[in-house]
């Protein structure tokens, strides 16, 4: 220790001895020295599979299972304020028979909602669909989901010597449609991981279920597991993992969209066959695989053709009001992407997972990756998030509210919102985020135009807009929030009720008076309003807190002449607060 000492000594003198611009030189160069090492080290660590690459793996699993499921609060009917509208949403809390863990956690997740007639149904993990028209009418009816082998499931997953990390709620419904065919006929269409006991292995699976003539209420129904006809298998049948789970239900995609003829699309996700959670070649780069794919499936003739490669777990699907397909894809630690793709195609490569704007959960580079955070030579989104949200179901919005209309509505699970997606051409205008504080998992609009949410936390949320509130509206709000004693509240309300007889509190309304709306701290009798009296005009300065007090308490006063009648009011506080309102009202606009 005496020997460490005494060379360390020396040292730490002739650094002292330094000036101190080259100290902080030194000191940046040697820390910028030790952050490279450590991205170097990460990147090997990753790439190769060496030294801590199992822990970081492990940590990598423990975080995207507290993706998967946590436990969230319920929710109430509330108001959620956006840009152009008022979202009036309409909660109900669904019982469909699975259990909570101990931390009120519900791991069997995914299904999907879908129309018909007056009545909203929801396929849940219990394969039970329900029927809904509002938070208090939900009904169980008689149509059951397809046989998705899970109890074959169960029991390799309960076997002594399986030696896999089984995760029971990733056999899952992905997705749920009602379709009209060409010919008037009605089916409905599910998408489900499929297990199959004796090969041991899962695909991706369409079944549909065609319903009798002139029957559009869902409690006339039923549907047993059996009735079901299956139209698509992906190959290969994927094998049980050693790596991570044995079946990767989460990433399955599964999301079904219909053209209105006889093409129905879906959504393949790579169940984590990506070269990372497995030894062989990443799946959705495998031309021969319809993993990491988007399919078109004729329902006239049962010929599936790929439309799109390299994709990773795209929650969402919607036709465009361009026409085009949308699908809301995963991406990992960054870089969840809106991706365009052509029914007509070319076949085009999407790069997922030679090229993605993310890193690893882990937070160590991608080892599949040609480039750090790049997309380069591979057909680029729309737009992507930065850092991921978790994008999940998504529709186009038609009939909801003008303000929407054509617009993207995308759910989201870990960050907990919606994100509202005008489209300008092919690319992204801009992204509204709409917080929900719930993980979103399908998003769904009903024949009514109301939007419908199914979330994670088994919730069914009607969201019905409302236009914004005039500023007329908003003067009841307002007074809710003064704080004045009750004779001054009063009062405020019986003078603004006379004010608005005439003035406006819109921007730009001069008709009978001038608007209030924007006047705070401009000029006296400036704006576009052609009545003013001579004293208003001949008035100087600006409409501060000040002259706008001394105005409503005493208009000729103020400027002999003028138009204004006697505002008559009676406590000069109400006519301060009428001023801090205007200050208020201006700063709205």
């Amino acid at each position: 220790m005496n020997a460490f000492l005494s060379w360390l000594s020396p040292l730490i003198s002739r650094w002292r001895a330094l000036p101190q611009w080259l100290q902080l030189i030194l000191s940046l160069a040697i820390i910028g020295g030790f952050a490279l090492l450590i991205f170097l080290a990460g990147f090997q660590t990753a790439y190769r599979e060496v030294g801590p690459y199992s822990l970081l793996d492990k940590i990598d699993r423990k975080i995207t299972s507290r993706f998967a499921s946590q436990a969230i609060p319920a929710l109430e009917d509330q108001t959620y304020p956006t840009i152009l509208l008022t979202l009036s949403s309409n909660v109900a809390k669904v019982d469909t028979g699975l259990e909570p863990d101990r931390r009120g956690r519900i791991y069997q997740q995914g299904g999907g909602l879908t129309s018909l007639g007056e009545d909203v149904l929801l396929l849940p993990y219990s394969g039970q669909v329900l029927a809904a028209r509002s938070a208090d009418d939900i009904r169980a009816t008689q149509i059951f989901g397809p046989d998705r082998g899970e109890a074959a499931y169960l029991e390799a997953a309960n076997a002594p010597d399986s030696g896999m990390n089984f995760h029971l709620g990733y056999l899952r419904y992905n997705d749920f449609k009602h379709i009209t065919r060409s010919d008037g006929t009605h089916q409905l269409v599910a998408s489900y991981s499929e297990f199959h006991e004796a090969d041991q292995c899962a695909t991706n699976t369409v079944a549909v279920v065609s319903l009798p003539e002139g029957v559009t209420n869902a409690m006339e129904l039923s549907i047993q597991p059996e009735d079901w006809q299956v139209i698509f298998r992906a190959e290969p049948c994927l094998p049980l993992k050693t790596k991570h789970f044995a079946m990767e239900g989460q990433m399955a995609s599964g999301q079904l969209e219909y053209d209105g003829t006889s093409t129905l699309y879906l959504s393949s996700g790579d169940y984590h066959f990506d070269g990372m959670r497995t030894e062989d070649t990443p799946i959705a780069q495998d031309p021969n695989a319809d993993y990491g794919k988007v399919i078109a499936i004729d329902l006239d003739t049962g010929v599936s053709r790929l439309l799109s490669y390299g994709h990773r777990n795209m929650q969402g699907m919607a036709i465009g009001a361009d026409g085009a397909l949308y699908v809301s894809e995963h991406g990992p630690r960054g870089g969840d992407e809106l991706n365009r793709i052509s029914p007509n195609g070319p076949y085009l490569n999407y790069g997922w997972p030679v090229a993605s704007l993310g890193t690893a959960y882990s937070a160590t580079p991608l080892p599949t990756a040609e480039t750090l955070g790049r997309h380069d030579g591979y057909e680029p989104p729309v737009v992507a998030w930065m850092p991921s949200v978790a994008l999940s179901g998504m529709t186009l919005v038609q009939g909801f509210h003008e303000a929407w209309e054509g617009d993207l509505l995308i759910g989201s699970l870990n960050d907990r919102a919606l994100h509202r997606v005008r489209l300008q051409g092919d690319r992204a205008l801009y992204i509204e985020r709409i917080p929900f504080d719930t993980r979103i998992r399908q998003v769904h609009q009903h024949s009514d135009g109301r939007i419908v949410l199914w979330t994670d936390n088994q919730e069914l949320i009607f969201l019905s807009a409302e236009d914004l509130a005039s500023p007329a509206e908003q003067i009841p709000a307002y007074l809710a929030s003064l704080d004045a004693p009750a004779r001054v509240k009063a009062e405020f309300e019986t003078v603004m009720e006379r004010c608005i007889e005439c003035h406006s509190l819109n921007d730009g309304n001069h008709t009978a008076a001038p608007s209030l709306a924007r006047i705070y701290d401009n000029d006296i009798a400036s704006t576009g309003y052609v009545g003013y009296s001579e004293a208003l005009k001949d008035a100087s300065g600006r409409w501060t807190h000040d002259q706008l007090t001394a105005f409503l308490m005493a208009p000729d006063d103020f400027a002999p002449g003028t138009y204004m009648p006697a505002v008559e009011i009676e406590d000069r506080r109400t006519a301060e607060e009428i001023a801090t309102y205007l200050a208020w009202l201006d700063r709205q606009f």
